[in-house]
């Protein structure tokens, strides 16, 4: 990861490492995104096996809802690597 040196072992990244560094480094540690990020991820990708496996569908405002949510989660990370649009 650029914003904290982490390197993935193998050239395989796993969620859980990435998630626990995201909180760890980037928002308990150098404050650098915001604690309201740090769920998020992990939040998303729930919503995101409960559309693809499970019986049950996701509705039309939650998708809204997850899209918004990714999008503030990515222009935060944009924003903290210097990165503009």
């Amino acid at each position: 990861m650029k914003l904290t040196g982490l390197r993935a072992a193998n050239n395989e990244w796993q969620h859980g490492q990435v998630q626990a560094e995201l909180n760890r480094q980037l928002i308990m540690r150098r404050k650098v995104l915001p604690a309201e990020l740090g769920r998020m991820p992990m939040d998303l990708m729930e919503l995101r096996h409960l559309a693809d496996y499970k019986p049950q569908s996701v509705t039309a405002k939650e998708a809204k809802r997850a899209y918004n949510r990714a999008e503030k989660f990515l222009l935060s990370v944009e924003i903290a690597m210097g990165v503009s649009r």
